[in-house]
């Protein structure tokens, strides 16, 4: 097991590495951080929906959530447990997702941050942010049986889903 937090010296420059040395520690916060990002998108989608009176929407965008869990982000999931359980057992807290993947969250948070300031309505808003929170939790699923599996067996993961 590996230190939580270490420090090292590179190119004369210090820099902080988050060491998660074991693999269902990834699957952990892989699972933990799709999770949470899809019930805080889905809790702010709720609450812009509730306040519109637009509770009717819920049910359609969890809909078209799931279908978009199903067709997308399950596959991105699964590619996410096969990376985690190909990792050196020192590898960082970064590396848990590809650069591509990192680079589409980010593109993801500029898009919601467009969504929210572009002047849409609250109803728009709060349908688009319920959608895809619903959808990450959706998708979190494997992520989490992964896991689950993992942390029982205290073996690599055995449970790979095919891609």
């Amino acid at each position: 097991m590996g230190s939580i937090v270490s420090t090292s010296m590179e190119s004369g420059k210090e820099r902080i590495k988050i060491s998660v040395s074991e693999k269902n520690r990834h699957l952990f916060l892989a699972a933990f951080f799709w999770s949470a990002i899809g019930i805080g998108l889905g809790a702010r989608g709720g609450y812009f929906l509730f306040s519109e009176n637009a509770l009717i929407w819920m049910l359609p965008c969890m809909l078209i959530g799931l279908v978009k869990s199903t067709l997308i982000l399950d596959k991105t999931a699964k590619k996410n447990i096969v990376r985690i359980d190909e990792l050196d057992a020192d590898a960082g807290f970064f590396s848990m997702f590809s650069s591509r993947s990192w680079w589409l969250i980010l593109g993801m948070c500029f898009i919601g941050l467009f969504v929210r300031h572009a002047g849409f309505s609250y109803e728009i808003v709060g349908a688009v942010l319920f959608t895809v929170g619903s959808a990450l939790m959706f998708s979190s699923r494997h992520t989490w049986k992964a896991w689950f599996t993992n942390f029982r067996s205290k073996q690599q993961c055995t449970d790979i889903p095919k891609i």
